[in-house]
């Protein structure tokens, strides 16, 4: 549980597919009648694909607590977390998302005599604290109750306890009652796969036996940072591989100053797991990446999507990004170095964006010629902002024209951050084209 956290991925306007890929959808959901009742408005609002995830019950002494709901549902806890940012321990009781065996309950002890939930216990006492529901997307959901005239708490979607996203909806719009809106999310297994400079971590979800996907992250990202948003939302339908590129992330392995390791590492990882074909998701170098393991290795790509990416660099664009990437050296202590630090560990950030430039300022020098694009046989989708702040749309309109089974998607007003576009949007729609025949 937790009622704040730091901005989440934003969204981008949405806007017509260009070429054939399918019908132009909305990513705003669902758009409830004006004409129809408050009160119909408000269950339209939160009952389809939503599941009750767990009752929050707010305890003065958490092992009596433990001792009698431990009794009540004849089970132990199956987990204890600390959430500093509220201020309380929460003990988990239930089935930890395992169907058939008892309810989940949440205990929310006191850590901090200042939180919100120490208020709650001063005014009403021990008992039932809030109600979570699940649903599959926080952002979309957040948006139908606000139109339905439920008010959200303060602050941005959080990460809670129980390794999900979390947003609450005020007690004053929902009779009474605080209300969890809890994003669902995939069980995701970390493999550490071999490399000759240390490993490469892959973040694996989804069914063994669903179509491969791998999905690689830009340049100084990761996929906690970049892809992860994204990549949960196809482990339903797909066995996602969410790698981080060497040097980035959890991988030990050192970032190399030329790309043919990173392509390598893709197929490297594939026969890790034992599959023999994957499609492949790339964004801005992930990307780059991912055209390269096309061209190079055609019978291990099924289908590619390719967002923000350049493959006919000039000095201009090498030397905007590294300006970006300097930025951090230059002020070790200000936020943008402080977020690499945490993302690759502080021992090891300078080093990686050291060499993040020095392979950058190469790139104008290594262009990927248009007869490795036309060797590509599997079918790519192209993704561009037409406000993308380092690559001019004229890129992925080169990819279009030159590969030889390539569909274009133009995203109006989109800059070049995956964080910042409509995550369940990118998600639908590439998935739609991987499935395509």
């Amino acid at each position: 549980m937790a009622m704040r956290c730091a901005r989440t991925a934003g969204a981008a306007p949405s806007g017509p597919a260009i070429d054939d890929i399918g019908e132009n959808r909305s990513a705003a959901g669902l758009v409830l009648s004006r004409s129809v009742g408050r009160r119909a408005g408000r269950l339209a609002a939160i009952s389809p694909g939503v599941t009750l995830e767990h009752l929050g019950i707010a305890v003065r002494d958490a092992d009596e607590a433990v001792a009698l709901f431990g009794a009540l549902l004849g089970a132990r806890p199956y987990k204890e977390e600390a959430v500093a940012r509220e201020g309380v321990r929460t003990i988990f009781f239930g089935d930890g998302g395992v169907a058939g065996r008892s309810p989940k309950v949440e205990l929310l002890a006191v850590t901090d005599p200042s939180s919100p939930v120490a208020r709650f216990l001063e005014r009403r006492g021990p008992g039932l604290h809030h109600l979570a529901f699940e649903v599959e997307s926080l952002e979309a959901s957040l948006e139908k109750l606000r139109a339905a005239g439920f008010v959200p708490t303060p602050g941005e979607p959080a990460a809670g306890a129980d390794g999900k996203r979390v947003a609450f909806i005020h007690p004053r719009s929902a009779g009474g009652v605080l209300v969890e809106i809890v994003e669902a999310r995939p069980t995701v297994e970390r493999i550490d796969v071999p490399v000759e400079t240390g490993t490469v971590a892959v973040h694996a979800s989804g069914p063994p036996d669903a179509p491969a996907l791998v999905v690689l992250h830009g340049m100084l990202g990761s996929t906690e940072m970049e892809t992860a948003n994204v990549a949960r939302r196809w482990a339903a339908d797909f066995r996602v591989l969410a790698i981080d590129i060497r040097g980035h992330g959890a991988s030990t392995a050192v970032l190399p100053l030329s790309g043919e390791e990173l392509v390598a590492d893709v197929v490297t990882v594939l026969d890790a797991v034992d599959i023999p074909r994957a499609h492949v998701f790339g964004f801005s170098l992930g990307a780059a990446i991912a055209l390269r393991a096309a061209a190079h290795h055609p019978t291990r790509i099924h289908r590619a999507a390719v967002l923000g990416t350049n493959v006919r660099w000039v000095d201009d664009e090498a030397r905007a990004i590294t300006a970006a990437m300097t930025a951090a050296l230059d002020a070790p202590g200000g936020r943008w170095a402080k977020r690499l630090g945490a993302c690759h560990g502080e021992d090891r950030w300078k080093d990686l964006t050291a060499r993040a430039v020095a392979f950058t300022r190469s790139l104008p020098g290594r262009p990927f010629s248009d007869d490795a694009m036309r060797s590509i046989t599997a079918p790519v989708l192209v993704i561009h902002g037409d406000r993308d702040r380092y690559f001019e749309l004229r890129h992925a309109v080169h990819l279009r024209r030159t590969l030889p089974d390539a569909r274009l998607w133009v995203i109006p007003g989109a800059d070049h951050p995956i964080r910042k576009l409509d995550a369940p949007m990118l998600a639908r729609e590439v998935a739609a084209f991987l499935r395509s025949r």
